[in-house]
């Protein structure tokens, strides 16, 4: 009897240090105590945070055979087949899941966007609608529908939403996500009037103060007819609504070493990382200044290509690099052309025209 209190100590305290991310501490409390599905389940996440995907996938497989009905070390496999472009046994994984636990909307969601990263917008459309007649009054649910349309680009669904989130006080300051799924759609359909209403009593956190100049100055060169300016600034917007915090930004910039067709044009390096970031850390830099994050445009000749899906292939002999303001906190970088930008006023609200 005492051994099995001890044991269940170990596994309640394994459980605790895996939540406050020391996870070679959790792994040793465990070891002596992998009996069951749910022990398993967490070693093999120990494994995930640790980064050994291998050893991870043999947990949740173990895990599976004790528990034919478990549902977690499935969801686990499905995010691992997907980032390994194994879509196949994610899609399988998935069914499993959404049979097991129909009336899980977050997870409906999550299916969602896999059928959207696929290209079956139909699917996911239909999953998403189920998600929010399961909970229909669930402010995450609305919000994670929100993400799930903006992986089709269903700016017409997405439209609806925003206007719900844009009439409450549901979006605070570090739903970031959202924010930046609100302010594309209204941007896209025009709305740009919406699109400053959105950042609303939300600026004060680096990320929104940023993504609201930066679409204020997107705005004026779209009322100005200035379509380089347009461009550039788009570029740097669309990098950085996708790489906030420390661990997204290096996957994001991993993501420019491989060419994605989900973009109309996508900078793809062909020098390695290591050789990339030992570049950026040691050449002269050139601040660009007049906007919210500090810009360096770094030579490195054939560095990388003109990717995507209107790409044509040629040559960058840059690195565009964005760091916080003032600082050298990096933002993103990805191989691109010059980038000479000159400094755009500040962009006041009465000054801009939302009457097109």
């Amino acid at each position: 009897m005492r051994i099995d209190i001890m044991n269940k100590r170990s596994i309640q305290l394994a459980r605790m240090l895996y939540n406050q991310g020391k996870y070679d501490e959790a792994e040793k409390y465990l070891q002596d105590n992998i009996i069951s599905a749910k022990t398993k389940y967490l070693m093999g996440k120990i494994y995930m945070k640790k980064g050994n995907i291998e050893e991870a996938k043999n947990w949740f497989y173990l895990a599976i055979d004790n528990d034919y009905k478990m549902v977690g070390p499935r969801l686990e496999l499905a995010r691992i087949w997907k980032d390994e472009g194994e879509y196949e046994k994610a899609e399988a994984e998935y069914v499993i899941c959404l049979k097991r636990q129909p009336q899980d909307a977050n997870l409906k969601l999550e299916a969602a966007k896999f059928y959207a990263l696929q290209g079956y917008n139909e699917k996911a459309k239909q999953l998403i609608v189920k998600a929010r007649r399961i909970s229909p009054k669930d402010d995450k649910v609305l919000m994670r529908s929100l993400e799930a349309y903006d992986k089709m680009q269903a700016y017409d669904e997405m439209y609806e939403i925003c206007d719900k989130l844009l009439e409450s006080d549901i979006v605070k300051p570090n739903h970031t996500r959202t924010i930046e799924c609100m302010a594309r759609t209204y941007f896209t359909l025009g709305k740009y009037d919406k699109v400053l209403k959105v950042f609303a009593g939300k600026t004060k956190e680096t990320t929104n103060h940023i993504m609201f100049n930066l679409y204020k100055r997107r705005i004026y060169c779209e009322l100005t007819k200035n379509e380089e300016q347009a461009k550039m600034y788009q570029t740097i917007l669309s990098n950085l609504e996708e790489a906030y915090g420390e661990e997204e930004v290096l996957k994001h910039i991993e993501k420019h070493f491989k060419n994605s067709k989900e973009k109309e044009i996508h900078g793809v390096f062909t020098k390695s990382l290591p050789e990339i970031l030992e570049t950026v850390k040691t050449a002269p830099k050139t601040k660009q200044r007049g906007f919210e994050c500090d810009i360096y445009c770094i030579r490195l000749d054939e560095c990388g290509y003109q990717g995507g899906s209107k790409g044509d292939g040629h040559t960058l002999n840059y690195i565009t690099l964005i760091t916080m303001p003032d600082t050298q906190k990096t933002i993103t970088m990805f191989p691109s052309d010059e980038i000479k930008l000159e400094p755009v006023k500040t962009v006041k609200e009465k000054e801009i025209d939302f009457e097109r």
